[in-house]
């Protein structure tokens, strides 16, 4: 069983591992109150996008995906994390036209394992934003509707929209934490 302080230890950890990785011109963290009393955290994710346009569909019946430049998703972190998997979201009126993407906004994401982290989750939610087709699961989409759509552009090499290492970071400053944290290995459960 995982301890509450080895849940905010790992969120501690994310939260470098983030800042360390990815590329700030383009992904912006927030760490934020949560919603409801299952949640640790909520992690509110900005994605701006300066040269070409992601879409997005504004409700469950629109089948027109809408240019945009920039793209937001939550994460709400549960207690027991990193043991117990985050939940990915996009907001019901203006979430991700991509076949990983369901129609009340949740995004698809892997199983959760020992490997996984925030990092992860932001990493490949990112990735579907800018189409890159490692991450597309066309064989067994959340949205049929935009298979044809997504295998188009994608065939024709409008997506990616652009390189995905580009979503990280070569130097970076780390946050500064509060002084009472100890930084540490990642927490593993049964320690």
């Amino acid at each position: 069983m995982i301890t509450m302080e080895d849940s905010y230890t790992a969120i501690i950890f994310a939260i470098q591992e983030i800042d360390c990785s990815l590329n700030s011109d383009i992904i912006e963290t927030k760490f934020l109150k949560p919603d409801n009393e299952d949640s640790m955290c909520k992690v509110k994710v900005i994605v701006t996008l300066r040269e070409k346009p992601s879409y997005i569909l504004t409700s469950k019946t629109d089948a027109i995906p809408k240019p945009v430049n920039c793209v937001e998703f939550y994460i709400n972190v549960p207690f027991g994390y990193p043991v117990v998997k985050p939940h990915v979201y996009f907001r019901h009126d203006s979430f991700l036209a991509h076949v990983n993407t369901f129609r009340n906004g949740d995004q698809c994401t892997d199983e959760w394992g020992p490997y996984c982290s925030l990092l992860t989750l932001i990493e490949k939610t990112v990735k579907a934003i800018i189409y890159d087709p490692v991450v597309a699961l066309p064989n067994a989409p959340a949205n049929s509707n935009l298979v044809e759509w997504q295998a188009a552009k994608t065939r024709s090499r409008e997506f990616p929209l652009f390189p995905p290492e580009h979503i990280y970071a070569r130097y970076k400053k780390l946050r500064a934490l509060p002084s009472n944290m100890v930084r540490g290995k990642r927490p593993l459960p049964n320690r």
